[in-house]
């Protein structure tokens, strides 16, 4: 069965919080390059932007029209919040982590 992959990184420069950027690809099951995406975030901290980009990412590839996802991202932090079962109304992030939660189920 094909399949896309979705790798995603941030920036944050200089200090943390500071200038953040994010960004990714997608390619597919034979690593051909299948698109990409950056976004300039502003001032923020490492987690956000991680989210930033794993979000966009997510949105491109529901626009490409994948069902079956594979996603690779060196923030082991960000994957737990999304992972985590408990409520994170509280933290800062929390519609971003929302949102991802919600854009992982639409793949397989």
């Amino acid at each position: 069965m094909s399949y896309y992959q979705l790798n995603t990184d941030e920036s944050v420069l200089h200090s943390n919080p500071g200038k953040a950027s994010a960004g990714g690809l997608i390619r597919d099951n034979s690593s051909t390059w299948i698109g990409g995406f950056t976004r300039k975030i502003g001032i923020t901290h490492s987690m956000a932007t991680e989210l930033w980009g794993l979000r966009d990412g997510l949105t491109l590839a529901k626009l490409l029209n994948s069902k079956k996802l594979y996603v690779e991202t060196d923030a082991k932090a960000m994957l737990t919040l999304i992972y985590n079962p408990t409520s994170i109304s509280s933290h800062p992030c929390s519609s971003l982590i929302y949102d991802c939660r919600h854009l992982l189920q639409l793949f397989e």
